[in-house]
């Protein structure tokens, strides 16, 4: 697994001609963890899970700023109120990311949402989810969603995932196993010994 610091990825290369850089929210709800994905209109009629990730403009941000302002513009602002707070959580969060020839190519945030969302049940932050896109023009998804952990990394979604996020696990060694669970499992359990 690729996983460092915002400190320690400031020291790694970055691709200079591509790169993209989001979170990977999660939240954990009746001892089940959920991941929040995108969903990506494919065609009028066709959808894939995505990463809430997007372009990195190197020259004009630094990497936590480009995956805060991907985050808000891939969720229309949903967690609109959240942003100052968010900002502060994303540097110490770790960081997952991927390489190809040209240096590091993706960079996801591993952040818990479940302060953001005040301890709301997953049928209906879908609700939420669903009305707050009901009425968005022009997005680049056509919405975001809680997925149960074990149908994004097994890959047993009722929605097909798009091709670069299974790239991105399986580059991280989270493809097809409880690696990913793993460690969000950690991740939580080291904030409640502090």
């Amino acid at each position: 697994m690729n996983i460092c610091s915002i400190n320690h990825i400031k020291e790694f290369k970055v691709n200079p001609n591509w790169a993209r850089v989001g979170i990977l929210g999660y939240y954990k709800y009746n001892s089940k963890i959920y991941l929040l994905m995108g969903r990506y209109k494919v065609s009028e009629n066709y959808e894939q899970l995505c990463a809430i990730s997007g372009g990195f403009k190197r020259t004009k941000e630094q990497i936590e700023e480009g995956a805060q302002r991907e985050f808000t513009e891939e969720t229309e602002e949903f967690f609109g109120k959240y942003s100052e707070e968010i900002k502060k959580d994303m540097l110490k969060a770790p960081i997952m990311f991927s390489t190809g020839k040209n240096g590091i190519d993706r960079i996801l945030f591993l952040l818990d949402i479940s302060k953001y969302v005040d301890g709301l049940s997953i049928e209906n932050l879908k609700k939420m989810f669903k009305e707050h896109f009901k009425n968005k023009k022009n997005t680049e998804l056509a919405g975001i969603d809680l997925i149960e952990i074990n149908k994004i990394v097994h890959n047993y979604c009722e929605t097909e995932i798009y091709s670069d996020f299974i790239n991105f696990m399986k580059k991280n060694k989270i493809y097809r196993n409880e690696n990913l669970k793993k460690l969000i499992n950690q991740i939580s359990y080291s904030k409640c010994i502090y």
